[in-house]
């Protein structure tokens, strides 16, 4: 399944003007930045992280060889909380640069953040860490019933599967679309328990801030299902 709306995306340039107040994805370990590099990976040299204006604060560690990155680098080595930063990719011709959107490093703090991995081969499994929250379990019951001869009704078969309320925070449409784009994926993890997207995706614009950024909702199903069957 192509991506034409990634969370993460390249430029060649810097606008000016650009701080902490464009960072809108939550990052608290560096592996929970896994994207697809904007060139192909011969075609790059390093991997450094950067700041919001490009001023280099570090060179990554991982390996830029391969065309599905999943960063291995400890952030707190290099990263205060609430600090941001951006990807900057440099090519094998000295020139060739491309800058990442900007993300939060937001320490250890896990809370109110959910990680999604998605995928749709094992090959290209994706990672990215939001401001969500997962809530409101309830069981989500499919019936297959008939009724006998003497009108007693039966139940053929029975399953049931947890479904969560999933709420993301102020986000602006283009994440909004990242988001609808990762649910549409065959394969979703959050905290390594699969789900799928059970209910209709809402933005609530009518309630957005001051940036334009509207809260969103939807309703996900876990896969794993408790089911009954009687095969009299």
């Amino acid at each position: 399944m192509d991506k034409k709306h990634p969370f993460i995306w390249f430029t060649d340039s810097i606008e000016d003007g650009c701080d902490c107040s464009d960072a809108v994805l939550p990052v608290v370990l560096g592996s929970d930045l896994v994207f697809q590099l904007p060139i192909t990976a011969s075609g790059v040299s390093v991997i450094n992280f950067v700041t919001p204006s490009g001023k280099h604060i570090e060179i990554s560690k991982t390996d830029p060889t391969r065309q599905i990155i999943s960063l291995n680098d400890d952030l707190r080595e290099f990263l205060a909380k609430g600090d941001c930063f951006r990807l900057h990719i440099r090519g094998v011709v000295f020139e060739a640069n491309w800058y990442s959107n900007i993300f939060m490093y937001v320490g250890c703090e896990v809370e109110n953040t959910l990680l999604f991995e998605y995928w749709s081969n094992d090959a290209e499994r994706f990672k990215t860490r939001l401001s969500a929250k997962l809530y409101n379990p309830n069981p989500l019951t499919e019936k297959e019933k008939y009724t006998d001869a003497n009108a007693f009704v039966h139940t053929r078969k029975k399953q049931r599967r947890k479904q969560f309320e999933l709420e993301f925070d102020f986000y602006p449409e283009s994440i909004h679309d990242s988001i609808q784009e990762m649910l549409c994926f065959p394969n979703l993890e959050i905290d390594g328990i699969r789900y799928f997207e059970s209910g209709d995706y809402r933005i609530n614009w009518e309630n957005e801030d001051e940036r334009g950024f509207a809260k969103a909702s939807t309703q996900l199903s876990e896969q794993e299902v408790m089911q009954f069957t009687n095969c009299q």
